[in-house]
């Protein structure tokens, strides 16, 4: 009940700051004007970058790249959320996890550490060495395959492209429910730079860096870097923080053109993310350790805080370079490779008994290596422009050490593992649009991937029991399109596509038998676009989802085991919409709105835990999923973003606010109650409102105040079940802070 009463009192704010800020908008003017007349030199004394968004509207063209080259939102038959650096910071984006709140339809999980992205209900919860996201995330062109990785910080972002349906055709494996588009800055030869730090709740200290200039006429570089570290906001009662996080990002870019039409783009990175907060659970029913080790005070279903052995580890280290190459080869023809090379380290160390006994613990310990290589022809040619590509994917991920203490006597020994998936991966495609007449124009395009895996597994370390397992697919993904152009600012689409995720192996257990790829077409029809101040987008959908890679419940030799298996199908559809205007100068509102009916139309066999009503603990049982919402797909999604500008005698006043809200869902698993029928672990119906205010004074220097989920909502990042009890994990609650930030 207290979270309902919040997602009404969240909308009503939001309405009155839009209410206000377009009667304080409109009231500005007036006085601006008179302003200008006293002092005709206020306008020019402020920043440049501030005179430049004061004429800001929605009329100039949004250039994106979801076709894999430069094109104009409208012209594209793909929906697109496009977050600029601005927006970004005005809702008070600060994690890769928090873009939901500014794009409708999307949901980014947490299974620990391992980050796990939802588009319109297409997600996965497989975990595990080699086991991949089947929505692919890209940082400046280059496929990210680690989901622990992916729970990074955004500062020192240029934008972000979040691409909705499947993107088989144009970016091939695992872009199942899309993907994420993340673009850095490349170096100017212009000097500039900034530098920025905050400081908020939980000793949270945020910094970031950027700096770029030109060496001579050929030769270009920029440096960046961002910190984020705080002691969490989950306490244990032992007096520790349960999951501090220490971030950190290192990047240095060199520019080097030799000619007009070749340009090369070194970039070294470094990565470092430790984040411990998807593991820092609270045990809230049928614990079993309360009833082994009696006496023992162990947290149950208390808010933020934890009875655990120690700090919950969640560590992802990753050290690469890549090299972008473009060639012009003619006005009509532009050629671009890109060529990567990367190593990644991860450490997890976690309690599974939800107790201060050292009793079920776990530690992995990871190794990635990636090589790819990938080259697309863009071609330009009257009425035909498109673009050919061909890919190469090699990477090694081991794991020498799965460690699990069983027992709370140290002489029982510990259960050790190792295992080691080896993947290659090619891929050659076309996309073109043809344009038929002044109004019509006809996409086509058609990838064929083929992918081979070979897994190694030993129990313990150097007993082998699996030594090479190898499976090998092949998919087809094509797309159709047909646009309509209703006028120069206006286009009407209608869409077939076709993606998949790779196929995999059980890689925690010893198991000879290959998982298919999951498999799903979209058919979509849209609405794009633009007028003087305001752009906007609208989508209708319908996915046939099969073959989901999912955990199930099996009996092999008369033992019942949990396997990943091909045992699940949903049906998806639903609508949705984007809308940016400016209503008067300076004021700039960014809302959406989505409905998503996503349904297991097929899931029998689904692993629970449900009590036991002799011993009141959990035990394994089975549930058919069939006809429930699928997981991390709320009915209902949308936000609101108001951002306002206020001109001063010294500079100006920037108010931003966002409010995003979500029906009900379940986080983590469908299980429900056999006798109600009603979902067991779910996330009642909910709202976030983050609100800033930036003070932007002379020389380009900015103060600023932030809270992000002003209401303090309560919302569940994991909930579920286990042999050991249930347990749950929130979300960040209120938390507010200062920021400092120069630009030069």
């Amino acid at each position: 009940m207290q979270n309902d009463s919040r997602m009404g009192a969240a909308p009503l704010l939001a309405l009155l700051i839009v209410g206000s800020g377009v009667a304080f908008a409109q009231e500005a003017e007036a006085q601006e004007a008179e302003a200008q007349e006293a002092d005709p030199e206020a306008l020019a004394a402020l920043p440049t970058n501030e005179r430049a968004r004061t004429n800001e509207d929605a009329s100039g063209e949004i250039i994106v790249t979801a076709q894999r080259r430069d094109q104009d939102l409208i012209d594209i038959p793909i929906s697109v959320s496009v977050l600029d650096d601005r927006a970004i910071k005005a809702a008070g984006l600060t994690t890769f996890r928090d873009l939901p709140a500014i794009a409708v339809g999307t949901n980014i999980a947490a299974v620990g550490g391992y980050v796990q992205p939802t588009i319109r209900g297409i997600t996965t919860t497989v975990i595990g060495i080699g086991q991949e996201n089947n929505v692919a995330t890209y940082v400046d062109g280059f496929y990210q395959p680690n989901p622990l990785a992916l729970n990074r910080s955004l500062q020192n972002i240029d934008g972000i492209q979040i691409l909705k349906g499947p993107q088989g055709t144009l970016f091939g494996r695992n872009a199942t429910g899309g993907a994420i588009l993340i673009t850095t800055a490349n170096p100017s030869f212009d000097r500039s730079g900034s530098i920025g730090i905050s400081y908020g709740r939980y000793n949270e200290i945020i910094g970031d860096l950027y700096y770029t200039q030109g060496i001579d006429d050929r030769v270009a570089l920029n440096i960046s870097g961002s910190l984020k570290r705080n002691d969490g906001y989950i306490k244990d009662i032992g007096g520790f923080d349960t999951a501090p996080v220490r971030n950190l990002h290192l990047s240095s870019k060199l520019l080097y053109e030799p000619t007009a039409n070749l340009s090369f783009i070194l970039n070294g990175r470094f990565d470092k993310v430790s984040n411990g907060t998807g593991f820092a659970v609270t045990g809230t029913d049928h614990l079993l350790a309360k009833a082994l080790f009696p006496g023992t005070q162990i947290v149950e279903d208390e808010f933020n805080k934890t009875s655990l052995t120690g700090e919950q580890v969640s560590k992802s280290e990753v050290r690469g370079v890549t090299l972008t190459g473009e060639w012009k080869l003619s006005p009509d023809v532009n050629l671009t490779s890109y060529s990567r090379y990367d190593k990644t380290k991860d450490l997890i160390n976690f309690d599974q008994d939800y107790s201060p006994i050292q009793f079920v613990d776990l530690l992995l310990i990871q190794r990635q290596r990636n090589i790819s290589q990938e080259f697309n022809l863009e071609l330009s040619l009257g009425d035909l422009e498109g673009i050919l590509g061909a890919s190469y994917f090699d990477s090694r991920s081991l794991r020498p050490l799965f460690s699990a203490q069983v027992s709370p006597d140290p002489n029982v020994p510990r259960v050790n593992q190792s295992s080691l998936i080896k993947n290659q991966a090619l891929g050659v495609y076309a996309d073109v649009t043809y344009k038929l007449d002044g109004a019509w124009s006809l996409t086509a395009g058609l990838r064929y991937s083929w992918e081979e895996k070979d897994y190694h597994f030993e129990s313990p370390p150097s007993t082998t029991i699996i030594d090479s397992e190898v499976a090998s697919w092949s998919s087809f993904t094509p797309r159709l399109a047909i646009t309509y152009s209703i006028d120069e600012k206006t286009n009407l689409y209608a869409t077939w596509s076709r993606g998949f995720k790779s196929g995999t192996f059980n890689s925690a257990v010893p198991s000879r038998t290959p998982i298919d790829p999951e498999k799903v077409d979209a058919y979509e029809v849209g609405l794009k676009g633009r007028e003087s101040r305001i752009s906007y987008s609208a989508a209708a959908f319908y996915y046939d989802y099969t073959d989901l890679q999912v955990s199930v419940t099996v009996t092999e030799n008369g033992v019942a085991l949990t396997r990943i298996s091909n045992a699940a199908s949903v049906e998806i559809y639903g609508a949705e919409s984007e809308l940016v205007f400016s209503p008067v100068d300076r004021l700039n509102l960014r809302l959406g709105l989505a409905y998503t009916h996503a349904r297991y139309a097929e899931f029998a066999g689904a692993p629970v835990f449900l009590p036991n009503p002799a011993t009141g603990f959990n035990q394994a049982a089975v549930q058919d999923w069939s006809g429930r919402r699928a997981l991390r797909a709320p009915d209902w999604t949308g936000n609101l973003l108001v951002d306002y500008v206020i001109p001063t005698s010294v500079g100006s006043l920037n108010l931003s606010g966002n409010l995003n809200f979500f029906s009900r869902y379940a986080p983590t698993t469908a299980l429900f109650d056999p006798l109600t029928g009603k979902g067991s672990f779910e996330q009642p119906a909910n709202a976030r409102l983050n609100l800033n205010a930036d003070w932007m004074l002379y020389a380009n220097f900015t103060v600023g105040l932030f809270v992000r989920n002003v209401t303090n909502a309560k919302v569940l990042l994991r909930t579920e079940a286990s042999g050991f009890g249930d347990f749950e994990v929130y979300e960040e609650p209120r938390t507010f802070g200062v920021t400092l930030r120069t630009e030069f």
